[in-house]
């Protein structure tokens, strides 16, 4: 399988692309009980850097119930077709990302940002990778249930930036310098999945319903992503590990 023409436009343009019905049930299924018994083990875990520890938990883990949603699903499959085969690294672990209900609306809307880049509760040091792949594990059928929140476009506008001004500035937060369109929450059922570019800003958001948000992620690399002549040319030439998306050319014209 591979990411067909609209999907890789669709990449170019916005910088993610969601896969509905991807990931079979019993995947899911097998995923949601090793989760839910470290929950009810009381299961401690490395607290994500940007978590808010009243309402995210964050668990990075090599469980097979985990890593079997990538490679049993197509979604493996299908994040490689634009990098090329064998281009990307396998990764090792995945990260199970919790958004428990909130009681209020007290802790304001998501804050964007760019995993691996500077900001006051993270190293200095810009990890860049290539690729974010992500599985729904519960329905998100509307907004506001702890749902990812993307900023389309975004890739683009911060790469032109870097390229004028460089990236200093953008390791304290995006928001001072980077003018963010509307955020679009990412609904579905369980057993979707996301595919989004590194560089495309995003967070999560507030989880206003009853129910426990679940969310397994990846981050991949391309095979030299961390070769260092690699690393800051990746940060303004966005597609050069995307080969079946610099193929197409410049993105369209928003009107």
């Amino acid at each position: 399988m591979e990411l067909d023409r609209n999907q890789l436009e669709k990449m170019r343009d916005d910088g993610y692309v969601v896969l509905p019905g991807l990931v079979p049930r019993a995947l899911v299924e097998e995923a949601l009980r090793e989760i839910n018994h470290r929950l009810g083990r009381g299961r401690t875990q490395e607290m994500d850097k940007y978590a808010d520890a009243r309402d995210y938990w964050s668990d990075d883990t090599d469980a097979p119930a985990i890593m079997d949603l990538l490679f049993k699903s197509p979604l493996w499959e299908l994040a490689e077709s634009p990098i090329g085969r064998g281009a990307l690294r396998r990764p090792s672990t995945g990260q199970i990302a919790l958004r428990f209900p909130s009681v209020n609306n007290s802790h304001g809307g998501p804050a964007s940002h760019i995993d691996g880049f500077y900001s006051p509760n993270a190293n200095k040091t810009i990890s860049r990778f290539t690729m974010l792949a992500g599985v729904l594990l519960s329905d998100q059928p509307s907004g506001y249930m702890g749902n990812l929140a993307v900023y389309p476009g975004t890739h683009r506008v911060i790469a032109e930036y870097i390229a004028k001004n460089g990236s200093s500035k953008l390791r304290a937060g995006l928001n001072a310098e980077i003018a963010m369109p509307p955020a679009v929450q990412i609904t579905g059922k369980a057993g979707d999945a996301v595919l989004l570019h590194y560089q495309l800003a995003h967070d999560k958001e507030q989880n206003l319903s009853h129910l426990i948000r679940y969310m397994a992620y990846w981050r991949l690399w391309h095979v030299d992503a961390e070769r260092e002549d690699r690393r800051a040319p990746g940060l303004t030439d966005i597609w050069m590990e995307w080969p079946a998306v610099a193929a197409l050319g410049k993105a369209k014209k928003k009107r």
